[in-house]
């Protein structure tokens, strides 16, 4: 067992559809309402704080609206070795219970896999070496916003090894800004916009430009 499902989680939160007896990961659950934290600078700090948690081949990090199943979740470990990726996803089931924040993410039948660009914030998965070069990126955005844009270019898109694991469907339950986090920035004063354009501009990305590769 060398994956590791880590995250930040509170009162609603699909942990125990991801936490079965079957599975083939390890599990660092981040709670925010004993540690107050945003998901990326939680899964920082969490892991500066724990060297060991740099032993993993793989890392899943769902938001806490990522419906998806223990099984799901070995399958898109298991597609991450089987297809030597670096940054992955699940593709996003469309319907009255799911909320896919890109077309592009929307599940497709048929297709197994789909080389591309851009891999989301909201439920990515990375090679080990695909952490450490995008590692110290987390503390840098409290909303997240701004990430998901410079990491391919840290990772180095050989147009192979960045995909939509589209053969795995999961939920993203709540729809997109529908959760509690933007009314916690704003009261914190944190522009998710800004944040985007400052990571942007520090990391020389001049737009975000998704390219689905044949």
């Amino acid at each position: 067992m060398n994956n590791l499902l880590i995250t930040t989680i509170g009162d609603y939160n699909h942990s125990s559809s991801w936490d079965r007896w079957n599975k083939n990961y390890d599990i660092v659950l981040i709670d925010y309402r004993q540690e107050p934290t945003f998901k990326y600078p939680g899964i920082y700090r969490q892991i500066r704080l724990n060297s060991d948690l740099l032993k993993y081949d793989y890392y899943w990090m769902p938001d806490e609206d990522v419906n998806l199943s223990t099984e799901g979740v070995n399958e898109l470990f298991s597609l991450m070795a089987i297809y030597n990726l670096d940054l992955a996803q699940p593709s996003i089931e469309r319907s009255s219970l799911s909320f896919p924040s890109f077309e592009c993410f929307v599940h497709r039948d048929n297709i197994d896999i789909i080389y591309i660009n851009f891999i989301e914030i909201t439920c990515p998965c990375f090679s080990n070496k695909a952490l450490l070069r995008c590692l110290d990126t987390f503390r840098k955005s409290q909303s997240g916003w701004g990430l998901d844009i410079v990491w391919p270019k840290l990772i180095g898109d050989n147009e192979r090894n960045i995909a939509i694991l589209n053969k795995i469907v999961a939920q993203h339950t709540r729809p997109v800004k529908g959760g509690g986090l933007y009314g916690i920035l704003a009261r914190q004063g944190v522009r998710p916009g800004s944040e985007r354009l400052r990571l942007m501009r520090e990391y020389k990305v001049p737009r975000l430009d998704i390219q689905i590769h044949d």
